[in-house]
Formats: C-alpha cells, structure tokens, sequence
C-alpha cells in the first residue's frame, strides 16, 4: 500500500468512527430526552391523581 493509499484508508475510516461516535451519541441524547418526557408524563398524572385523591378526600 503507497502512503497515498495509507493516508486515504486512514482518513475514511477516522471519519466513519466520527460518524458511529457522532451517531452513537445522537441515539443517547434522543433516548435521554424520551426517558425525560416520560417522567415529565408520568409526574403530571401522578400529579392529576393526586389532586383528584385530595379533592374527593376535602368532600
């Protein structure tokens, strides 16, 4: 292999290991944003069931 063809295997592979990193790190950052609107969704039920326990509980 010349060290043209060494220096362009090298560059394709750092920018497909920055591409799997780049992608790697979207796929956590979206499957943290779904964890937290999750917990955003289970709160306001909570929340809900919660104020319709106190309501019936003040009757």
């Amino acid at each position: 292999m010349s060290i043209d063809a060494a220096l362009r295997y090298h560059s394709i592979s750092v920018t497909l290991g920055y591409i799997i990193k780049l992608k790697h790190n979207n796929a956590i950052k979206v499957k943290k944003l779904h964890i937290a609107a999750l917990n955003r969704i289970y709160v306001f039920e909570n929340n809900k069931k919660r104020q319709k326990d106190i309501a019936i509980g003040a009757n």
